[in-house]
């Protein structure tokens, strides 16, 4: 028996290359949830060139300052418009195209003329009055607006989702190359077992097992073949996997037969048709009868005949390493943090995965199933979480925090972290409490000249004071840093490291919610406010003018240290020169609002290659927040 560390280490090491770098072309029509295998980049600029952006009238030059003008020509989309001359002016409808000479589009809500139905289009030569000027550019959508020349409209590694589906079309495009799926070869086991719908004898069990995987198998993006049930003997169960792998699978995937009752001969039966053997039986419940080997092309893995315990190893083993193999940059359910609803009771000598049913409160409660008959699927089909309680945790009580997987969110950003949390779930110790160690993240990609911070060694021992690390993270106005702070939160939270946050309001947003009690005691005049419950400490404190950050860092540095926070992240301040990552929208600006001098050593930028980054500062995708993560340990001292 191995630990879930250990099975995840050898099914990804030892059969996470399988399907590595397969890619085939397919018609759109069957590339939903696949995932890209190309950039998508548009030969020409889209749009090619302008249009209107809404029905309006098109008018060059001074007419759009207001004036009575004729009306030359009605313009539809797809239609060619004719030349605009001065004193005239085209009815155009959204997505008409537009002639040079425009130089904005009126909507029609702003122009007035004489005809019976002021909801019909003027014909040419009726004459139409302008009531509100326009601005040079106003509602006309420009050549490369959407899509500039040579930027990708679409990035290889995304599962293609119908918006994508139809951006494709957009652009002409007939079929698309993917990433390769696997094929997967489903089949149960068990003397007990009855197709549903056929009569129920006592003692036997409806097939339900095959149902489930089949379903898991394809939301996971793999093809799959569902086989005959096969009873529990030796020679029938060999013949049923031979004929398996004669369709060439990536995996056989089987339930039941993988314990250690006289009637689980599953193992056996691999052996015999010379399997090498990766794993049998892994440290967890439910779910702990796993069977894992490799066969040639083909991996195996065998679960439990137990409903519960099949479909909690599929979860965590058996569908992150299908949608790896998919392409999939996330594999594995997202990471969130919890709190009990109700206790939980017993000490776990293995690493209980409990599904838990999480809503949308604030923190989020977590309800797990309680325990009735045992691999009952009933409350398993509410849940949409697994709550992890590590090896050695004693009872937990109502109230107490916990990590949890959300099944009903696979594919977010930062899910790498959530194979970190299963491997320290395998070992004795407190989630919330100790710092874990997620998979390698990529090197950040410096410019010319970029000389990044070294990172200290693993072990090594900090001054004290050291922590909380302090970075900033600035940008302008929804260029996308509070988001990019969400994501760094998740993934440092993900990592056993608690997070301090500092927000900046330069234009003086009040702390508390207007109509709740500590607004009231601001807007009646106290100078000093303190909001204490449950949910937090809010401290609010009237000052004249603005004090400058690095005025009272320390002082919040000290209550953060004392706290036990890990990481400081300042949002906005822009001069305050702390170390400074610099979020950038590149389709609205390609330089950041600060310079090196201000501690600038990161630009998450939304196209990289647009962005002018200073010499001597990385750059790495906006989205890309593993990326952020490693490059802010390496400067701040993570």
């Amino acid at each position: 028996m191995v630990n879930l560390a250990s099975a995840l280490e050898l099914l990804f090491d030892r059969l996470g290359g399988l399907r590595a770098g397969g890619a085939e072309q397919v018609p759109l029509r069957a590339a939903p949830g696949r995932v890209l295998a190309e950039d998508i980049v548009p030969g020409a600029p889209v749009p090619g060139g302008p249009r209107s952006a809404m029905d309006g009238f098109a008018v060059a030059g001074g007419a759009s300052q207001g004036g009575t003008l004729r009306v030359a020509a009605r313009v539809l989309a797809g239609e060619a418009p004719p030349d605009l001359r001065a004193g005239e002016t085209l009815f155009v409808a959204t997505g008409a195209p537009l002639p040079p000479a425009a130089s904005a589009v009126i909507p029609r809500e702003w122009v007035d003329w004489d005809e019976a139905d002021p909801m019909a289009a003027p014909t040419p030569g009726t004459m139409v009055r302008i009531r509100i000027p326009a601005l040079p550019g106003a509602n006309i959508v420009q050549p490369g607006e959407w899509i500039p020349a040579g930027v990708a409209a679409l990035r290889a590694g995304v599962r293609l989702s119908p918006p994508a589906i139809g951006l494709l079309a957009a652009l002409g495009r007939g079929s698309v190359r993917v990433r390769l799926v696997p094929l997967v070869a489903v089949l149960a086991t068990g003397d007990e077992l009855v197709a549903p719908g056929q009569p129920l004898r006592l003692g036997m069990s409806y097939e339900s097992n095959a149902a489930m995987l089949h379903a898991g198998c394809r939301e996971a993006g793999a093809e799959v073949l569902v086989l005959p049930a096969v009873r529990d003997d030796l020679p029938a169960l060999r013949a049923a996997l031979a004929a398996a792998l004669e369709r060439e699978p990536t995996l056989v995937l089987s339930s039941g037969g993988v314990s250690v009752g006289p009637a689980d001969l599953l193992p056996a039966a691999w052996r015999g048709l010379g399997a090498e053997e990766l794993f049998w039986r892994v440290a967890i419940k439910p779910g702990r009868p796993v069977f894992a080997a490799r066969l040639g092309a083909a991996a195996v893995l065998g679960l439990s005949g137990s409903p519960a315990a099949c479909w909690t190893a599929f979860s965590v083993l058996a569908g992150p390493l299908l949608r790896h193999w998919a392409g999939w940059r996330h594999p594995f359910p997202a990471p969130q943090r919890a709190r009990l609803a109700e206790g939980v009771e017993g000490r776990a000598d293995v690493p209980r995965l409990l599904w838990s049913e999480i809503g949308s409160e604030t923190p989020p409660l977590a309800r797990t199933a309680r325990r009735r008959a045992p691999g009952t699927l009933a409350p398993i089909a509410r849940a949409n979480a697994l709550v992890l309680q590590p090896a050695g945790s004693p009872p937990l009580p109502a109230g107490a925090e916990v990590w949890a997987l959300r099944t009903d969110r696979v594919g977010e950003a930062g899910e790498a972290d959530a194979r970190a949390l299963l491997s320290a779930a395998a070992r004795p110790g407190p989630l919330g409490g100790q710092r874990l160690s997620p998979p390698p993240v990529p090197a950040v990609a410096a410019t010319a000249g970029a000389k990044p911070a070294a990172r200290p060694t693993q072990g090594a021992a900090r001054a004290p004071g050291a922590w909380p690390a302090v970075c900033a993270v600035g940008g302008r106005s929804g260029h996308g840093k509070t988001t990019l702070i969400e994501g760094l939160i998740a993934a440092f939270q993900a990592a056993g490291e608690s997070v301090a946050t500092l927000k900046h309001h330069g234009h003086g947003a009040p702390l508390d919610s207007p109509g709740r009690d500590g607004f009231r005691h601001r807007t009646a005049g106290a100078r000093l406010t303190v909001v204490s419950g449950p949910g937090g400490i809010l401290w609010s404190e009237a000052v004249e003018g603005e004090l400058p950050v690095a005025s009272w860092l320390t002082a919040l540095r000290e209550r953060a240290a004392a706290a036990g926070y890990r990481w400081l992240l300042v949002e906005g301040y822009h001069r305050a020169r702390l170390p400074r990552v610099e979020v950038l929208d590149t389709a609205q600006n390609t330089e950041p609002s600060c310079d090196v001098g201000d501690g600038l050593f990161l630009v998450a930028a939304a196209d990289p290659r647009r962005a002018a980054v200073p010499a001597g500062v990385a750059v790495v995708a906006r989205d890309d927040v593993a990326a952020v993560v490693a490059a802010i340990r390496r400067v701040c001292g993570g």
